[in-house]
């Protein structure tokens, strides 16, 4: 499954993202331009990638949730098809163990971190 615009949004402003405002200018440019905690800027959302994911959400969730193992794997659903499923343990999170499926291992791990940040609220 596909987040939604607003479940993406949601999940970069829990990892650091904001909108970017423009020093000279004042502006804010709404959800079209955003600035992450290392300084890189983005024109509408990060995609969701294993390299923004490792970049951004994983630290956070090691930070924050002491996240310490993560686990991938294919599945076979049989006649549903095939996806990816990703555990991921932690060792101060109350559960313990999220997990999250999705036809690419970037979309499994979004969704295993959304988890986490679902219950963290």
């Amino acid at each position: 499954m596909e987040p939604t615009q607003e479940q993406i949004k949601e999940f970069w402003e829990a990892c650091g993202l904001h909108h970017y405002v423009s020093p000279k200018e004042k502006i804010s440019y709404e959800d079209n331009h955003w600035i992450a905690p290392d300084g890189t800027k983005y024109s509408g959302y990060p995609p969701i990638d294993l390299n923004n994911l490792f970049k951004y959400a994983v630290p956070k969730a090691i930070r924050d949730n002491g996240l310490f193992s993560i686990d991938a794997m294919w599945r076979d659903k049989g006649i549903e098809g095939t996806c990816w499923r990703t555990t991921v343990f932690f060792s101060f999170y109350s559960e313990g163990v999220t997990e999250g499926e999705g036809n690419t291992f970037a979309l499994a791990l979004f969704w295993a971190l959304w988890e986490v940040k679902e219950v963290s609220k």
